[in-house]
């Protein structure tokens, strides 16, 4: 087990964040001009998850269920609370989206 291993599942949550924020928002009512801006984010910020996933455990192996449920309440957190900012902004979103792209992105990620 790395030692830095917390950090790198704050950073994972972090990045995890971002793609889910990003996969809602390109399904949410906006310009063609910014369903591009955050469709290269994605592709840039999976490979940069999928670097610190690698790195906490191997990809092959599930991460402890602890560590999954934490993992997901926290991105679940931070997700909303970008959105709510968006939504602020005047930005039109699906919210109830949330729970089902974070679902599939840790099924991809091998996450739980």
């Amino acid at each position: 087990m790395s030692q830095n291993r917390p950090d790198l599942i704050k950073r994972f949550i972090g990045v995890a964040s971002n793609i889910i924020a990003h996969k809602v928002l390109i399904k949410a009512e906006l310009e063609e001009d910014l369903r591009k801006y955050y469709a290269k984010e994605i592709e840039r910020d999976i490979d940069i998850a999928l670097k610190y996933r690698n790195r906490i455990n191997p990809a092959s192996r599930l991460l402890p269920q602890q560590d999954s449920k934490e993992i997901r309440e926290s991105i679940l957190l931070k997700v909303k609370a970008e959105l709510l900012k968006r939504v602020d902004k005047g930005y039109k979103v699906d919210l109830s989206k949330i729970d089902g792209e974070i679902d599939n992105f840790l099924k991809e990620q091998n996450v739980g």
